[in-house]
């Protein structure tokens, strides 16, 4: 992302796991203050997530989110977004760090569902509401706009929702 953006109920993988990569990487602070990231799945990269500037930051609402990168995940590393010199690695609170690729999905490299004994099942929960606001200057979204988002899929055993996409 160059700018903060909202990553709910994603599935990011890379299966050829590039060394010095960043999973999420967010760029400067723009309009919105912050990055949120819940219930979603990040797997295949070096590091989960990472910014470049300072004054970007992740928003409290993040939760709930499952990576195969190690835990402690936290430091510096290379920018991945084309740009020279370093970025922030941060470690992302509401993450499991750890998590096996091979028992989270079906069939890593060509069937990314979520396996049937997989972590990330019932592992999630509802995001509820947020606000978006967009820069003054744009008229046409001037005023922030309210979405109520939650993932179509819930998980009966657990009465919770599974973390990444279907």
């Amino acid at each position: 992302m160059k700018y903060p953006g909202i990553s709910l109920h994603s599935t990011i993988v890379n299966p050829d796991h590039p060394t010095n990569s960043l999973g999420i990487a967010v760029g400067n602070k723009w309009a919105s203050n912050d990055t949120t990231i819940s219930n979603t799945a990040v797997f295949g990269f070096t590091r989960i997530v990472g910014h470049i500037l300072p004054g970007t930051s992740w928003s409290p609402q993040f939760s709930n989110n499952m990576t195969d990168a190690p835990a402690g995940d936290a430091g510096t590393g290379p920018w991945a977004y084309g740009s020279p010199g370093t970025s922030m690695v941060d470690h992302l609170p509401g993450t499991t760090y750890g998590v096996s690729m091979a028992g989270a999905f079906v069939k890593p490299d060509s069937d990314w569902r979520p396996s049937s004994g997989s972590p990330l099942r019932g592992a999630g929960s509802a995001f509820s509401t947020f606000s978006v606001n967009c820069e003054a200057r744009y008229s046409s979204c001037s005023q922030p706009i309210t979405y109520n988002f939650d993932t179509p899929k819930h998980h009966p055993k657990t009465d919770h929702y599974d973390i990444g996409a279907w």
